[in-house]
């Protein structure tokens, strides 16, 4: 069936009609009339994602990598950073559980029961430590050198 949609010039949409509905997908009520399919992956969708984010963590001391939980979900690792931007309740779930991955990690090394310098490697990966602390200086200096020439 023919999408009973009007495009911007009045005439009837050339599309088809989604399968048990009047209109096609971009002509469906509530959708975005400036063009572009209906987003896959909506607030509700996120929110209830890092709602099973948490539930996961929190449930096995042995799930300590949001990666693996995204494999888990069919997602990619790139939708964690797209979902922390689009929401903020997702944002701030991910700094919980990211937080909660670094004292697993933390715990684990620090008992013996992994590898301490795999620890080290995963947290500077994974968290905001770091061997160093790198500070910023600003405003005026003057330095002098001396040296003499034999």
């Amino acid at each position: 069936m023919r999408c009973e949609g009007k495009v911007n010039s009045g005439r009837q949409c050339k599309r088809e009609a989604v399968e048990g509905k009047k209109y096609c997908w971009q002509h469906q009520p509530g959708v975005d009339k400036n063009g572009g399919r209906p987003p896959k992956y909506d607030d509700e969708f996120i929110e209830n994602l890092a709602d099973k984010m948490t539930d996961w963590f929190e449930k096995d001391e042995d799930n300590m990598f949001l990666e693996k939980f995204m494999i888990e979900q069919g997602l990619h690792n790139q939708y964690v950073t797209r979902f922390a931007k689009k929401n903020e309740y997702f944002s701030e779930t991910l700094k919980r559980i990211k937080g909660i991955q670094k004292m697993k990690l933390l715990e684990r090394g620090l008992t013996g029961e992994f590898d301490r310098t795999m620890v080290i490697f995963t947290l500077k990966n994974v968290s905001d430590m770091r061997d160093k602390q790198t500070t910023e200086i600003t405003g005026d200096m003057s330095i002098n050198l001396e040296w003499e020439n034999e």
